[in-house]
């Protein structure tokens, strides 16, 4: 049996391969591939031994179930073993596991490490599943007219997409089944199934079937193109044609694709690159106008120093228009004292003492008047 898979990989690696993932392979078992959420009702014989559990994120919410992986191991521990990889087929997921890593049965874990099961290095990719025969198709339990549920096995290739009579199907959950849900308006006769089916590189084929409830039956073709036509891998019949075939035709693909998608979006790109630094400069300009601000106070503080002036101007000059005799009268001595002060303090330069003395002497000379006066209306009586 592994003669006729490692002839069957040898052939897949010699027409192209997909994008190979790495990982950490570890191992789990599992009684029956039916025991997998693939939910498998047939299955190929191999796939009892060779099964395995993929990741949560290339699981595709179930999509990848039926598809074959080649397995290698990477690792240092695995140097020298005389075979190092494996098919294996997807028949479960396993939700703990990070995007890349495979949990393997122990047949293909032993037979890739030599060792007893543990954590390992290891890098894989989606290959053509070695698988003779024509696809089976099965019809999930509980099946009616109105609520058809079709699982197609035994294909040699992912299965990306399928109708039932020309209408489009959705998932059940949590399974591989692909169902037509016609919600009591849409009636199909179990009798009589047009079953088409897409696979992930882009073949179509189709077949009608005749089911009863939770039966699976053979249909009349298989895909052709294996896992890798898409991007230049043969079909299984014709390996050589094939190959030639696919390459001239993915070159004008290729080229024509990339050119027009490349050379529109480089000219959005650059063009707001542009405009980010057109709005640069008003930014730089905001702090040219805080320096105004702060000449403003600088232009106020001599404004308010001759303000305080005048009070002074004004002070000096009612000091000298104010000394006239008729301001003795009516002023107290105090007062007198006081604007004497007044005077002495804030205009003791202006020559104002004679003044102050002539006043003096007036007061003197009235009071001496006085006097006489007085002793001469005594001397009298």
């Amino acid at each position: 049996m592994y003669s006729f898979q490692q002839a069957f990989l040898a052939v897949a690696v010699a027409f192209g391969s997909t994008r190979a993932f790495t990982g950490e392979g570890t191992t789990y078992g599992l009684t029956d591939p039916s025991g997998g959420n693939c939910n498998f009702m047939d299955y190929p014989q191999a796939a009892v031994s060779n099964f395995v559990a993929i990741n949560k994120v290339q699981w595709d919410d179930s999509m990848s179930c039926g598809r074959c992986a080649q397995v290698t191991c990477t690792d240092p521990q695995c140097s020298g073993r005389s075979q190092e990889s494996a098919i294996v087929y997807v028949v479960d997921q396993c939700p703990g596991c990070n995007d890349g890593d495979l949990d393997l049965s122990p047949t293909v874990f032993e037979a890739i490490t030599g060792m007893t099961p543990s954590k390992v290095e290891i890098s894989w990719e989606f290959v053509t599943c070695p698988t003779s025969g024509n696809i089976k198709y099965c019809l999930k339990e509980g099946s009616n007219a109105f609520w058809a549920a079709i699982q197609p096995t035994h294909t040699i290739v992912g299965v990306d997409s399928v109708t039932i009579d020309g209408k489009p199907t959705s998932m059940v959950a949590s399974s591989f089944y692909f169902l037509l849900d016609g919600v009591s308006t849409v009636k199909s006769d179990l009798s009589h199934l047009k079953i088409t089916l897409t696979s992930v590189s882009g073949e179509t084929i189709e077949d009608v079937l005749s089911f009863t409830d939770g039966d699976c039956v053979e249909g009349t073709s298989q895909f052709t193109q294996g896992e890798s036509a898409s991007v230049g891998v043969s079909t299984l019949s014709e390996p050589t044609t094939e190959a030639s075939t696919e390459s001239p035709t993915d070159a004008p693909t290729i080229t024509p694709t990339s050119t027009p998608i490349s050379a529109p979006t480089e000219a959005p790109i650059s063009a707001p690159t542009t405009e980010s630094s057109t709005t640069n400069p008003p930014t730089i300009e905001v702090p040219t106008t805080e320096p105004p601000t702060t000449t403003e106070p600088l232009t106020e503080a001599p404004t308010s120093a001759p303000t305080t002036e005048p009070p002074r101007t004004n002070l000096y000059t009612e000091a000298v228009t104010e000394p006239p005799v008729t301001s003795v009268p009516t002023s107290p001595s105090s007062d007198n004292v006081e604007s004497g002060k007044l005077v002495t303090n804030r205009s003791s330069d202006a020559g104002t003492g004679p003044t102050i003395v002539v006043s003096v002497l007036a007061v003197l000379g009235c009071l001496f008047i006085i006097v006489i006066s007085v002793m001469s209306s005594i001397g009298r009586k």
